[in-house]
């Protein structure tokens, strides 16, 4: 066919495909117990976005290489957002998030997978720097409040 018209899709505990001629998904529409996902793939059927709605309320988005690999991931829940950025081994390399205090928290991670970078804040509310070597142990730590 060349164009479809539909009014209404429902999918309870299902799946919908867009297919390639050769077979690859670079559709998937889901439904399972009330969590939603969509799935775009390339045309190798490869994921390279995914977008996922929990019926608690959280949200996801994938980004992901050509290869189907994550290179991002947005996640959004009740405690807060999240964006993780992974390296081409798919270790993830730099995380953004929420602390457990409730203030932002930016850690950086060498290539064996080690935090060797972590920014935030204390519980008083100052900002803190922690420097790791290279195998994640803590080396040094600045504050910003004034002794």
């Amino acid at each position: 066919f060349s164009y479809l018209t539909v009014g209404k899709i429902i999918l309870k505990n299902e799946s919908l495909f867009i297919k390639t001629p050769q077979g690859g998904t670079i559709i998937k529409l889901s439904e399972n117990e009330g969590n939603g996902e969509l799935i775009l793939g390339n045309s190798k059927g490869k994921a390279t976005i995914g977008l996922t709605h929990t019926f608690e309320g959280d949200g996801v988005i994938n980004i992901n290489n050509s290869f189907g690999q994550t290179a991002i991931d947005l996640t959004h829940s009740p405690g807060g957002g999240v964006i993780d950025i992974y390296n081409g081994s798919g270790d993830k390399s730099i995380s953004l998030t929420n602390s457990k205090l409730g203030c932002g928290l930016f850690m950086l991670n060498n290539r064996h997978n080690k935090n060797t970078v972590w920014i935030t804040s204390t519980k008083e509310a100052d900002g803190i720097i922690q420097l790791s070597d290279r195998y994640g142990d803590g080396q040094w730590v600045a504050r910003g409040k004034r002794e």
